[in-house]
Formats: C-alpha cells, structure tokens, sequence
C-alpha cells in the first residue's frame, strides 16, 4: 500500500507540472469556408475547365508536403500542414504529434 501511495504522489506531482494544451478556437464560417473549398476542389477534378479553381482550392488547403523514409524502411511516410492536416484529423479521429499534422499511418 505505501509503494501504491508513493507511486499516486509521485504520479499527481508530475500531472500538476504538465502545461493544459491550448484550446483549439474555431471561427463560426469555418465549416462554410470549407465547404465552399472543396466543392470547388471536386468539381474541378470532375471538369476540365475548371481545374484553376481546384488548383487553387488545393493550395488554400495545405501549407505543406513532407515526405520522409517511413521508420520500417517501406517506403515514405506523408505529412500534410495546413487546414487539410486539421480537416483530415477531424475526420478520421487519427492522433497525430501536433494537431496541425496529420498522417494515416501514425497513430
């Protein structure tokens, strides 16, 4: 019981020095905003004359693209920067180290 005891001390001395993460603050046309983006980004995949349109839907999305060697040695892992990252966390549930990355095969 006393090994359990120390144990709870030493675990909520190590809580209490842990910073809360900051809240993630979303603006009410956010879902709109997005919406409208990738709207555009389908229809443009599905027309080419409007491929502009998905080009730009595209880089509005995302920041940026790093590719690095997965850790087994098969291949590269992808992380996405941006508002897709975020999107694509929302969507799947996937924990990711930050939440501005996302990338499937991390968990």
């Amino acid at each position: 019981m006393n090994d359990l005891d120390r144990c709870r001390k030493a675990l909520e001395r190590e809580l209490a020095s842990v910073e809360a993460p900051e809240p993630v603050l979303f603006h009410p046309s956010m879902a709109a905003r997005y919406r409208e983006q990738i709207t555009k980004l389908i229809a443009g995949l599905n027309q080419a004359d409007q491929m502009l349109g998905s080009k730009e839907a595209l880089r509005d999305l995302i920041d940026r693209i790093v590719l690095t060697p997965s850790e087994d040695g098969a291949g590269l892992d992808i992380d996405l920067y941006g508002a897709i990252a975020g999107l694509l966390h929302l969507a799947t549930g996937v924990s990711s180290a930050t939440d501005k990355k996302a990338s499937p095969d991390k968990s």
